[in-house]
């Protein structure tokens, strides 16, 4: 289940210890829900206001990892599997939701808020990978960690990054 903000460590953690590797990658979903809880409005509500945030100088911020490529697609209101029978459908369907990526990207910048992206042992599939640096193009960074230590050193440049922005700013 989504974690709404927090203040509570604890909480947070807890989630994420919760967390299990499962099934299918749907990037556009845990992008799209990541945008609203940093948005002040419904459904969730936790958030401060964008125009507050302007007015102190102060950034949002989106830390976009995923262990693999997205192998489903919009076939709303369901979410269907990508066709890896027949290249035409696959191919179609892997432009489909990772155009979804980049247009919520693209959204979400115009918010301003910053986007980091964080291909963990991600297969290079060509697209995958060029998808999430573009996604952080915007102040944000992109990283590509093929491993736990590499992963592990991605977060804290990351939160290095997000100190060093607030103490700037």
């Amino acid at each position: 289940p989504l974690l709404e903000l927090t203040g509570r460590r604890a909480d947070a953690l807890d989630a994420i210890g919760d967390m299990a590797v499962t099934g299918e990658t749907y990037i556009p979903s845990g992008l799209g829900w990541g945008w609203k809880t940093l948005s002040p409005q419904t459904p969730l509500t936790g958030a401060i206001a964008y125009e507050v945030m302007r007015k102190k100088s102060a950034t949002k911020a989106i830390v976009l990892m995923t262990d693999g490529i997205n192998s489903l697609y919009p076939a709303y209101p369901d979410h269907v599997r990508i066709d890896q029978a027949n290249a035409a459908n696959r191919d179609a369907q892997l432009t489909q939701s990772n155009g979804l990526v980049r247009q919520t990207c693209d959204n979400i910048e115009k918010e301003g808020i910053r986007i980091y992206t964080i291909a963990f042992e991600v297969p290079d599939d060509g697209v995958t990978k060029p998808m999430l640096e573009y996604c952080a193009k915007n102040g944000g960074l992109y990283f590509d960690a093929g491993n736990r230590a590499e992963l592990l050193a991605a977060f804290r440049e990351i939160g290095q990054s997000l100190a060093m922005l607030r103490i700037s700013k």
